[in-house]
């Protein structure tokens, strides 16, 4: 009797917490946004007066991050929220979402921490005293920059995680060495 109910017990433990991670898998399925225009424009902010700073292209895919109006808010590589109008984007729902291969991944990141590198340099260069507005130059630059690199190697935004963890992994090798 006491084994079965050491069995019962263990059975439970381990069954509860891959339910768990079920019910949250389903809870929180992540939204895509697909360009369904070609040239749609991405702006700063959520507005038509804004300017127009990076073009997507038909087909590009990003996370949805928030809605407002008839805009939609997309993460970008830099993090930053930029916006695109809701005509120009349809929705999707997509729990497990395509990852690239290792060896994709593996290649863009190189070229990505030289993309951050560049981005920094001339935005330093660009605006020696204004801290500010190096930065949002840079997180500009490198949202223009990635989203072209992603692009040329077949890699959806949607992955844009793969610039953080390529640039934390350069960060971590600079720290140990």
């Amino acid at each position: 009797m006491l084994k079965y109910q050491l069995l019962k017990t263990s059975l439970l433990l381990i069954t509860l917490p891959l339910l768990h991670m079920a019910a949250v898998t389903e809870l929180h399925a992540q939204a895509i946004v697909r360009i369904i225009s070609e040239g749609a424009a991405i702006h700063p902010e959520p507005m038509p007066s804004a300017d127009q700073i990076i073009q997507a292209q038909l087909g590009d895919t990003f996370e949805l991050e928030r809605q407002h109006d008839d805009w939609v808010g997309v993460q970008m590589f830099s993090g930053e929220i930029r916006y695109l109008h809701s005509k120009d984007t349809e929705i999707d729902y997509d729990l497990f979402h395509q990852q690239p291969e290792n060896s994709r991944v593996a290649n863009v990141c190189q070229e990505a921490q030289e993309v951050a590198t560049r981005a920094a340099e001339a935005a330093d260069t660009l605006f020696p005293d204004d801290e500010e507005a190096a930065d949002a130059y840079q997180n500009l630059l490198i949202d223009r920059q990635l989203l072209t690199l992603f692009r040329e190697r077949s890699i959806p935004a949607t992955n844009n995680t793969i610039f953080l963890d390529c640039v934390n992994d350069s960060l971590l090798m600079d720290i140990v060495m």
